[in-house]
């Protein structure tokens, strides 16, 4: 502690140096124990393999802190809620996810701000280490199951939330694209897993996760060329299938599966490529497979949307006329309900969504809004639900209070109680 250049580890030093000289048996006892415990759940919380390098030096000022409390907080270890624990615990959660979430990079200035107030504070007497008292047997073992929960939820919900990232990714470049079957196993079962993996190590912003994209990317561009494929588009596609090899033998995938993969690809360029020869064949060949994809759609994600259409198609059909209202009003309308919607959708965000489907309230969690596409997303806790709702028709349940946002902030109150005041107008 001496030799630290931090300030409280040189106060600590001196106290601890002064608590041996008294001879006081006891109290050098419990806090040589407190010092343990705190020390090994510090060194936990930095060994994680997914915290950023430049967070580090960060988190380590708050060392000593932690020691001086773990000494002289009797409930320091009993408390799981306690805040500097809790604080440590949200810095290391929150830097992790600042590789793969624009919000906790958010969350995490505001925490780290909070924890460099930390390293000034009151200093430790001596008479609170002369009556230290060890932690309870019972209590310990407790502190420690304490942290190896947490260790273990905060592995989960980063892979969580590096599944949830990429599978979002898929499916906006996926998006209004008729990908044949072999194709979409290509890009869930090997470029995901790979994007997943770079993501994981290398953070959203970096070149191996760029370049895992960019596969993607190119996987979804090879299939669009006008028969019979040029030289030029030939090569194309050798060096794309070498890239894809290599990354994905890169990361441990193995030769039988990325092979199966690649097979599938193969035989969509045999198929894509016969169009000229045998022009019939082909197309009908291609439909039946973009038609197999189309369905497996319409049965999962875009079922609820197609079920919404129709029901709003019946639903015009029996209400009496409106009086007619101009294009361009009704076109800024639509514009400023997604602009409010912008506010209330923050990323992250839960939400009680109404599934007019099933008649229930859900609690769900934002996984994706289109304004574009009249599109907004929500899943489930564990990702096993997956509900897609028209924009406009997700702003009426808001408006009508059939949908309510969980814990919104003030800007997200305020676009709220925007959408509800518009529709007391229109009514």
């Amino acid at each position: 502690m001496q030799r630290s250049s931090n300030p409280v580890g040189a106060e600590l030093a001196g106290l601890l140096q002064t608590l041996i000289a008294g001879a006081a048996s006891p109290a050098v006892q419990a806090s040589t124990q407190r010092l343990s415990l705190a020390g090994r759940m510090f060194d936990d919380l930095m060994a994680e393999p997914m915290l950023p390098e430049p967070m580090r030096p960060a988190i380590e000022k708050l060392r000593y802190p932690v020691y001086k409390t773990a000494l002289s907080d009797p409930s320091f270890f009993a408390n799981q809620a306690h805040p500097l624990r809790k604080l440590l615990s949200d810095m290391v959660e929150l830097a992790v996810s600042s590789q793969t979430s624009d919000a906790a990079q958010a969350q995490l200035r505001e925490t780290m701000r909070t924890a460099s107030a930390l390293q000034t504070g009151p200093a430790l007497m001596a008479d609170a280490l002369n009556s230290a008292q060890p932690v309870p047997e019972g209590e310990v073992e407790g502190f420690l199951t304490q942290m190896r929960e947490q260790t273990r939820a905060r592995r989960e919900a980063l892979l969580v939330r590096v599944r949830r990232q990429v599978a979002q990714e898929l499916e906006v470049q996926t998006l209004g694209r008729q990908v044949p079957d072999p194709v979409m196993s290509l890009l869930r079962g090997g470029v995901g897993p790979l994007m997943a993996v770079r993501l994981l190590k290398n953070g959203r912003g970096s070149g191996p996760y760029q370049e895992a994209q960019s596969l993607m990317e190119g996987v979804l561009k090879s299939l669009e060329f006008i028969p019979p494929a040029s030289p030029e588009v030939l090569e194309t596609r050798e060096q794309l299938l070498s890239k894809i090899v290599t990354a994905l033998a890169d990361v441990g995938m193995g030769e039988d599966k990325v092979e199966s993969l690649l097979n599938g690809l193969q035989e969509v360029y045999k198929l894509l490529d016969s169009a000229e020869a045998a022009p019939g064949a082909a197309v009908a060949a291609q439909t039946e497979r973009l038609t197999e994809r189309e369905e497996h759609l319409l049965m999962s994600d875009f079922d609820q949307q197609a079920r919404d259409q129709a029901r709003e198609e019946e639903a015009a059909q029996a209400a009496p006329a409106p009086a007619p209202v101009s294009a361009a009003v009704a076109q800024a309308r639509a514009e400023g309900v997604m602009d409010l919607l912008r506010r209330v959708l923050a990323p992250e965000s839960w939400f009680r969504v109404y599934d007019a489907e099933h008649n229930q309230t859900r609690w769900l969690k934002l996984n994706s809004f289109y304004p574009d596409q009249d599109s907004v997303t929500f899943t489930g806790f564990d990702e096993s639900l997956k509900l897609s709702i028209r924009a406009h028709r997700f702003a009426e349940h808001l408006a009508s209070g059939q949908s309510e946002p969980i814990n919104p902030d003030d800007s997200a109150r305020e676009a709220l109680e925007m959408l509800r005041q518009g529709d007391k107008k229109a009514k």
